[in-house]
């Protein structure tokens, strides 16, 4: 099975500030996936001035994938949860915890690409590496 790339939303948001979609696209060469509350996020951030290069987001990431089952829906509370801190908007996280979930349930061998430390730190991801301060790559344990 190819190794995918999963991204959160500020990863995307930061491609469509300097309008490079279009090397994402290149980067993830058919391997890009996400989840749907990523997919929702994206989409409303592309209605923002400036973010319009946001719209070929479902091109490079195809369907979203939506936790099917119980127990998915309640590995991503779980995740939300650990990832959440005081404060944090109800929403906070979801996409990253949502991702964290189906990856792990679903034993997908791949990267999330995320500037959400706590995520790339959480179990059952182990840190891959990046040296840019805002994006850091991880991969389920299983595969690392």
């Amino acid at each position: 099975m190819a190794t995918l790339f999963f991204a959160d939303n500020t990863v995307l948001v930061n491609f469509g500030h300097i309008d490079r979609m279009d090397l994402l696209a290149r980067i993830l060469n058919g391997r890009g996936r996400w989840c749907a509350t990523v997919a929702s996020e994206c989409s409303r951030s592309s209605r923002v001035d400036g973010l319009a290069a946001l719209r070929q987001a479902p091109t490079i990431f195809g369907s979203p994938w939506f936790p099917d089952t119980p127990v998915e829906r309640l590995d991503v509370l779980v995740f939300r949860d650990r990832l959440a801190g005081p404060g944090d908007a109800p929403h906070a996280h979801l996409g990253e915890a949502e991702t964290i979930a189906l990856m792990t349930r679903r034993n997908v061998s791949g990267f999330l690409v995320t500037d959400d430390h706590g995520a790339a730190r959480s179990r059952p991801i182990a840190v891959f590496g990046s040296s840019a301060p805002t994006t850091c790559c991880a991969l389920p344990a299983e595969s690392a």
